[in-house]
């Protein structure tokens, strides 16, 4: 208990050099303590939470956390992830495990461990993924007594923790990686050669067209420019032309002089230039951060 005290008591870093100055034994004997100590701290800890967070609804939170140190001596000292620095760093890392009270908006510290470093885990053939999971596979019984919900960050959203977690009986709560893969490979075997219709040839074959190429090309200039960018405009043209309005501004305002709807369809020339030219004046343009964006006005969308 005298530990306890001082780490309550002593100002600024603590380590067993404040140790010694504070407390009442000398600095080896609190060396020697921490090393040869049988004190169940995770027990420990388990007892206070049950006894101050009261809530029904709990969770255990599991995040690393990077410490900065320097030397030569510490062990496992390599390098870890610093979300603060957005890099890795030299120093230490601990996985800080944490009791949430949902319905008190709580959290308590359960327990924590020093994780090792890269050269270590060779040793090992594991990891570091493989080894989280690993100590807290090793703790289930403790950790069951509270709570079988374990909520992680998308780090944690590995198979390699997410299948032995969830085959002692613990359900995950994490966010899917941003290169996470979420389709299936499909079973029919098709034909080589054989074309398969798409959300960009379908309107147009609807209509008895020829879909243009959509591959991706490079321009004059260049910088990569998409074909389907252009298949998506004329499509839009083609659409306008059916129209009995003569758009006469950017804004998107009708003349007053309509065009008649029982007039003779345009010829492939014609078309183009005539639908051309209305899509220009009906569709707005503005700068946008990968280009210019056309939007266009609400009621030509809806034909």
């Amino acid at each position: 208990m005298d530990a306890m005290k001082l780490f309550m008591a002593i100002p600024g870093r603590i380590n067993f050099l404040q140790m010694g100055r504070y407390g009442k034994f000398s600095e080896q004997t609190y060396r020697n303590h921490f090393v040869n100590e049988s004190f169940d701290w995770f027990s420990f800890n388990e007892n206070l939470v049950k006894e101050h967070l009261p809530g029904k609804r709990k969770a255990i939170a599991v995040d690393p956390s990077y410490i900065p140190k320097s030397g030569k001596k510490t062990p496992w000292l390599g390098y870890f992830w610093s979300g603060c620095a957005g890099e890795y760093k030299r120093g230490l890392e601990i996985m800080g495990i944490g009791v949430l009270d949902v319905d008190n908006r709580e959290c308590m510290t359960l327990g924590s461990v020093q994780s090792p470093d890269t050269k270590t885990l060779d040793n090992m053939d594991k990891s570091l993924v493989d080894w989280y999971a690993g100590y807290l596979v090793s703790r289930r019984e403790q950790i069951h007594r509270i709570s079988n919900i374990v909520v992680a960050d998308a780090f944690f959203s590995k198979s390699t923790f997410i299948t032995p977690m969830c085959n002692v009986g613990f359900h995950i709560i994490s966010r899917f990686r941003n290169d996470a893969v979420l389709f299936y490979p499909t079973a029919e075997n098709r034909p080589g050669g054989e074309d398969v219709p798409s959300c960009m040839t379908a309107p147009w074959t609807s209509r008895g067209l020829t879909p243009p190429d959509v591959r991706n090309t490079k321009s004059t200039n260049g910088s990569s420019t998409s074909r389907q960018t252009k298949a998506n405009r004329h499509l839009m043209s083609w659409n306008i032309t059916g129209l009995a309005s003569n758009w006469s501004s950017a804004s998107g305002t009708a003349s007053s002089t309509p065009e008649s709807q029982t007039a003779s369809p345009p010829t492939s020339e014609s078309w183009l230039s005539t639908s051309t030219h209305r899509l220009r004046q009906s569709i707005s343009q503005r700068p946008h951060a990968k280009g210019w964006e056309y939007r266009i006005p609400s009621h030509l969308a809806s034909q």
